[in-house]
């Protein structure tokens, strides 16, 4: 049976976060991405190792199963002159958010697949219940199953 809906989710902050500025404090921001295709980022707070961003965002999924389908929160220290510094991520499977499993929640950052990056703090995420045979809502990015991968688009 098709899988059809909204999913909702807000970047509510994160704390403890690592200072990668040699200078000042980070000036952290979040990349949201579904199956490794990027859907949202939240403003860059400047100067802050505990920011509170409460970005919203939507999207819209249809499909048979999510089940191994990721949806990736990656935190960054904006740099002005050099690489943006990686500062953890947490990384949810899609097809236990859209069966409830995963609600509001404050999770540990953690390093990326295969590097062995220093990370430390916590990022909490709130998930409204997933809106089943919800038609697509205005402004919420579009995403479909094709061949086994998350493709946007309807």
């Amino acid at each position: 049976m098709a899988t059809n809906g909204n999913v909702k989710c807000r970047i509510v902050s994160c704390y403890g976060l690592k200072n990668a500025d040699i200078k000042g404090l980070s000036d952290p921001y979040v990349i949201v991405s579904l199956d490794g295709k990027r859907i949202t980022k939240t403003v860059t707070i400047d100067d802050n190792l505990s920011p509170i961003w409460n970005h919203d965002f939507m999207f819209h999924i249809r499909g048979d199963t999510f089940k191994g389908i990721e949806i990736t929160f990656q935190v960054f220290d904006e740099d002005r002159f050099s690489k943006d510094d990686f500062l953890g991520e947490i990384r949810l499977d899609l097809q236990d958010l859209i069966d409830g499993k995963i609600t509001n929640k404050t999770f540990v950052l953690q390093p990326r697949k295969l590097r062995p990056d220093k990370v430390q703090g916590f990022i909490t995420v709130e998930f409204q219940p997933f809106d089943t045979n919800a038609a697509p809502t205005s402004g919420a990015s579009q995403w479909h199953m094709q061949n086994g991968r998350m493709m946007p688009g309807s």
